[in-house]
């Protein structure tokens, strides 16, 4: 038996997954959780129009008259549900946002070191291949993700001439979101220490306990400039 009493909440369907269709039906790939799903293109219609019209959970159940059919339909829900296709009871902002607990923006790839692990060959001779304008776009379409947490990251962030009018973009475009900074620490100094109050956090990337072994990754008096 199934109990409905509690399923009041409104089905809605998360955008993002890809759906394919042929003859009676439907291939649904979830791209984030890379699973897939076979269904009915009849059922999924009738999961569109629920949610279209914005059906509780148990109304639309309610709709089919034969018993088969509602335990049919609801295996078919958990089904979607599973899969990321279909939230019951969310906002479409918080079913967008679920998988945006955290974004990562590189700034550039200059680093004013010249680590021998860098997944990004950072080096001084590197170029930004991003403008300032670039980056406020990037910020305008991230903020409607809403993301709890940006980290800011290169290559050496502090190299941007313009990191302040970043900043300040993004905590007008994002006043509630938690802002990050990874940084190797060597170029903080009086002139840009100001730049700190915009961010919650700040990760420092150092390799090796004292100068001889840091400087094997990272190079020559990196260890003490980081400790000071």
């Amino acid at each position: 038996m199934y109990n409905l009493d509690n399923l009041m909440d409104e089905i809605s369907i998360n955008q993002g997954n890809i759906v394919r269709e042929r003859g009676n039906l439907c291939y649904i790939y979830n791209t984030s959780k890379k699973a897939h799903l076979f269904i009915s293109k009849e059922v999924l219609e009738y999961v569109k129009q629920a949610a279209h019209i914005k059906l509780s959970l148990k109304d639309f159940i309610n709709k089919f008259q034969c018993e088969d059919d509602k335990y049919y339909m609801i295996e078919a829900m958990h089904r979607l549900m599973q899969l990321g296709y279909l939230n019951i009871g969310k906002s479409k902002e918080e079913n967008q946002n679920k998988n945006f607990d955290c974004v990562y923006i590189t700034l550039t790839n200059r680093c004013n070191l010249n680590c021998i692990h860098c997944a990004l060959n950072s080096s001084p001779v590197e170029k930004d291949i991003l403008s300032t304008e670039d980056i406020f776009i990037i910020l305008k379409n991230i903020s409607k993700l809403n993301p709890k947490t940006i980290i800011f990251t290169g290559g050496e962030p502090l190299l941007r001439k313009d990191l302040e009018l970043i900043l300040r973009q993004a905590v007008k475009l994002m006043p509630n979101t938690i802002f990050s900074l990874s940084t190797n620490a060597t170029l903080i100094s009086e002139d840009n220490i100001h730049l700190f109050k915009y961010f919650n956090k700040v990760d420092i990337s150092i390799d090796g306990v004292n100068e001889e072994t840091c400087a094997k990754v990272r190079g020559k008096g990196v260890f003490s400039k980081v400790i000071n």
